[in-house]
């Protein structure tokens, strides 16, 4: 195409920008702003007053103001399961355990404080889940066998007056026998447990109602085995889930009993059913005395404890006979019980007691009182010579016997603290202080009653803790020590819901702070420190709380130094992380910060612990100061060191999932927000400390390279675009930084844009070598793209061919030099889609096109682009006829290769519109243009309506511009 003349177009920007522009006037709203909900205008009726007649008309309502019946919005979701939502009491199988609520109507009396801390809401199925959790065991189990064999006796009196002699020597001969010990692991007394189980609803199902009482009785004789005390605990749970079971099967059996005879002579279609809240006038007399039969029954059972656990268990049936004596009856139990002499199997049966009297009845506290009583009398026996022989036989300490009698306590006071008063509370520490003083017993009481009924004399309360027992009866001052400091961590958590009085704030603080600073077990001291850190974070000011923070980071680094494997336990690790959670979410967050105090707790975390930390802390300083920026060189280098460890948490190995977040957390929380504002050397020397240290993470050093390409622009503001030696000198180790780093990122798009805007920065700060370098680099680049990001890469050219317009051409090398390299690095490039190729030509012959006209259609201020530099000379117009001489033969070479013949149709209709667009219609172009129509009407079958319109409005362009030669 050397013969055929191209001429551009002459262009005026100028008045095509006038001649263009879109009309704007003003506006009453924007118009981002949400439109206002449409109001519903309801017609009844129109009066025509010319004609006298009245035209009634139907309500006309807008269709969208009726709230349609949403299905989804059902109580009761058609795609959950329905025993979640509706219980099917006859279910033998079902707990109604799981589902006792702690929620008891208070009373209405000032003097009551009505007691509704989250700690009491705990149920008893989260309940049983944390027993499972903390007692289980791990090795073997040694049982009595007596508890594990099959069972061979009812253990029922039957009545019978044919008994023989041989039957109570028998009996008489296996009290004597001493029972053999059976070892088993947790999983094979699971499954015995199971099998007994099956066993009773199998039994029941045939309609074995003795056999299955029998099993039963079998179930409850399991808990009378303490040779495991640890254990003690998951049996009871998983017994008792079981009596429960048999409870409903019982009770269900019963009311069927009473509604078949309720029906007997029901004439009626409809079924008579009990009422829910039925009472005993109800129950037809047969009912009642297969009622009576079942409680005679468990009366002749032998043995005191099976005989206790199951009345209990059926302690719901008694509504079959009585209104009123549940009260009566569950305090007689509760007497009875002081007949077991065993603590734990005491402590449990009590618990029991309480967990079936609450579902049955709250109409009465006399027999939890009672309980309450009796479980501090009980700590008596804990000092005696026969239960230290015991302990010492069952090899286990006296603190950790008291630890496995904790769950059953801590249940006891949670239900007697629900429904308490301040006369209440005070009678219930009159007893611990009587009967008691012991360190969990005092520990529970504080735990679960309201702390307002001793917030008002909370140094008294100290008091009481300073004096009580250690668990352990040791007389060691350390030991004394450790006790107090448990309770004194309950307390603390207690306190995050009442505030101390201004009066006792600080001679609290300092009472605590005396006891805590001499334990010297480190997780007791953890356990202490964090929950008065808390405190002090909620009710004092930052001074208090950062002297406590001060002494938790001294001491742990004096357990570290003086232990070699400093070991802190998950909880007091939970601890610790919710401390500073709560500080970073918090005012004190910044403050915390700038002290060396968090990097040396941090220190003593595991490595799995810190990864999670960190992060944590990130997120949460972010929320807390989230319009903040950071110029407090101790507060970054602090989050330097956090970033750190995130970092350093990663390897080859790790997920990229990970990487990804991790490196958007230091982006988003950390390096974007650091602002020294105008001592931006400080802030390009934190950019270069970061590129050390987070050196594999591409992300993080993408983002520090804009970071400090910022910082030219910030420099060219504050200069108002003239420098200064000094500030020259800094944009260009700016640009040297980004040049250097640059080639570390391994996503060669990310380079090629970096490249680009390094550029785009170094030409306004009128940096010429460093704009030829940084664009260079950047077509050099571009044959190293993959395929897969092909189509980014055009619009990456688009972008960059618009950026040429202004860059200056090269005193050596000529003006059209980064064209001519783009030019081959295009070339070179191997492209999946050829119209891609053609359509990047297209777009650079509009730039050429631009490079004709007399001024350029944009420009940077102090910077003298190729229309300044070359005014039209005739050697630069040559260049650039010869440049658009090779352009125009690319694309026709490309052309004739593409071998769909649609796409062939549609690239050469775009090549047409950038020609007529940029080019004066001469009789060479309009004859070339024919040549290409031929081409395109061979194949106008293939034409889509939109291509078809397209190549029509090119045509009618195309003879309105004409012009001979």
């Amino acid at each position: 195409m050397s013969s055929l003349k191209w001429v551009p177009l002459r262009r005026n920007y100028s008045i095509e920008r006038e001649k263009y522009k879109l009309e704007s006037s003003s506006t009453a709203s924007h118009p981002l702003q949400p439109k206002k909900q449409r109001q519903t205008v309801v017609v009844t009726e129109i009066k025509i007053k010319s004609s006298g007649n009245v035209k009634q008309l139907v309500n006309i309502q807008d269709p969208l103001s009726n709230r349609l019946y949403d299905p989804l919005t059902n109580s009761l979701d058609p795609l959950s399961d329905p025993l979640s939502s509706k219980k099917d009491f006859n279910d033998p199988l079902s707990d109604p355990l799981s589902n006792i609520s702690l929620t008891v109507n208070m009373s209405s009396n000032d003097d009551s404080v009505q007691n509704t801390t989250s700690n009491n809401k705990i149920t008893w199925n989260v309940k049983k889940q944390q027993i499972l959790k903390d007692y289980a065991m791990i090795g073997n189990i040694s049982l009595s066998s007596s508890a594990i064999n099959d069972f061979s006796g009812s253990g029922v009196e039957d009545g019978s007056s044919t008994k023989r002699v041989d039957k109570y020597t028998e009996r008489l001969a296996s009290l004597e026998k001493k029972d053999d010990l059976v070892t088993l692991t947790q999983k094979e007394y699971e499954d015995h447990i199971n099998k007994l189980h099956s066993d009773l609803v199998k039994a029941w199902g045939n309609d074995e109602r003795v056999g299955s009482l029998k099993i039963a009785i079998q179930l409850a004789k399991l808990l009378s085995d303490t040779n495991v005390p640890k254990f003690y605990p998951c049996m009871f749970v998983m017994v008792t889930d079981i009596l429960v079971k048999f409870s409903d099967m019982v009770y269900n059996r019963l009311k069927n009993k009473a509604e078949e005879v309720l029906n007997e002579n029901n004439s009626s279609k409809k079924r008579i059913t009990l009422p829910f809240d039925f009472t005993s006038s109800d129950v037809p007399l047969s009912a009642k005395e297969t009622t009576r039969n079942w409680f005679y029954k468990i009366a002749c059972i032998r043995e005191l404890l099976p005989r206790i656990y199951i009345e209990i268990t059926l302690l719901k049936c008694y509504k079959f006979l009585t209104d009123t004596d549940l009260p009566s009856i569950m305090s007689r139990l509760a007497s009875i019980i002081r007949g077991i002499g065993d603590p734990i199997v005491a402590s449990y049966l009590r618990c029991y007691l309480i967990i079936i009297g609450s579902n049955v009845s709250n109409d009465s506290m006399q027999h939890v009182l009672s309980m309450v009583h009796d479980c501090m009398l009980q700590y008596h026996m804990f000092t005696d010579v026969h239960h230290l022989k015991e302990l010492s036989r069952l090899s286990i300490n006296q603190r950790d016997y008291l630890h496995v009698l904790s769950p059953a306590i801590d249940w006891i006071m949670r239900i007697v603290s629900l429904n308490s008063d301040k006369e209440l509370f005070q009678s219930t520490l009159f007893q611990y202080r009587e009967h008691c003083n012991d360190a969990i017993m005092l520990k529970h009481i504080i735990n679960n009653f309201d702390p307002n009924f001793y917030i008002n004399s909370c140094l008294g309360m100290v008091t009481l803790i300073k004096s009580i027992q250690p668990s352990n009866n040791s007389t060691s001052e350390t030991e004394l020590n450790n006790s107090i400091c448990e309770v004194i961590s309950v307390f603390g958590r207690k306190l995050l819901t009442a505030i101390p009085p201004e009066d006792q704030k600080i001679p609290l603080l300092n009472e605590i702070w005396k006891i805590v600073s001499k334990v010297d077990d480190l997780n007791i001291y953890l356990s202490s420190c964090v929950a008065w850190l808390e405190v002090t974070n909620r009710h004092y000011s930052e001074r208090e709380t950062l002297i406590l923070l001060s002494d938790l980071s001294n001491r742990l680094s004096t357990f570290q130094k003086s232990s070699t494997s400093l070991v802190v336990n998950d909880e007091n690790i939970r601890y610790i992380e919710n401390a500073i959670n709560l500080f970073m979410s918090s005012s004190i967050g910044i403050t915390i910060l700038s002290t060396d105090y968090l990097l040396r707790i941090i220190d003593i975390l595991p490595d799995y612990k810190k990864t999670n930390l960190c992060k944590d802390i990130l997120e949460n300083y972010n929320k807390s100061n989230r319009f903040t920026i950071l110029n407090n060189p101790i507060v970054i280098h602090t989050l330097i060191d956090i970033c750190r460890i995130l970092h350093d948490s990663l390897d080859h190995l790790s997920n990229p999932t990970d990487s990804s977040h991790i490196s958007r957390l230091i982006v988003r929380n950390f390096i974007g927000k650091v602002n020294y504002d105008k001592d931006l050397e400080s802030q390009l020397a934190v950019y270069v400390e970061c590129r050390s240290i987070f050196h594999n993470l591409p992300l993080v050093i993408s983002k520090l390279v804009s970071c400090v390409a910022n910082l030219t622009i910030k420099a060219f503001t504050y200069v108002r675009g003239k420098h200064t030696k000094k500030t020259i000198g800094f944009v260009k180790a700016c640009l040297a930084y980004s040049h250097i780093t640059i080639p570390s990122i391994p996503d060669t798009m990310i380079k090629l844009e970096l490249l680009l805007y390094c550029s785009q920065v170094a030409l306004m700060n009128n940096c010429l070598p460093q704009v030829d370098t940084f664009l260079k680099a950047a077509i050099s680049l571009i044959p190293e793209v993959t395929s897969n990001c092909e189509d980014q890469l055009v619009g990456y050219i688009r972008y960059l061919l618009s950026f040429f317009v202004v860059v200056p051409g090269h005193p050596e090398h000529g003006p059209f030099y980064l064209v001519r390299g783009l030019m081959n690095a295009l070339s070179k490039y191997n492209f999946t889609s050829m119209a891609n190729k053609i359509k990047l030509y297209n777009e650079l012959i509009g730039l050429l096109s631009t490079f004709s006209q007399r001024k350029f259609p944009y420009s940077i201020p102090n910077i003298e682009s190729n229309d300044t530099l070359y005014g039209g000379s005739k050697e630069y117009l040559l260049d650039l006829s010869e440049l658009l001489n090779e352009t125009i033969d690319v694309i026709l070479n490309n052309l004739t290769s593409l071998t769909n013949k649609i796409v062939q149709c549609i690239t050469i209709i775009e090549f047409i519109g950038a020609i007529t667009s940029r080019f004066e219609c001469n009789h060479g172009v309009v004859d070339f243009i024919n040549k290409l129509i031929d081409l395109i009407l061979k194949n106008k079958n293939a034409l889509t309506k939109k291509d078809s319109a397209l190549l029509i409005s090119t045509l009618e362009y195309l003879r309105r511009n004409a012009i001979d030669d």
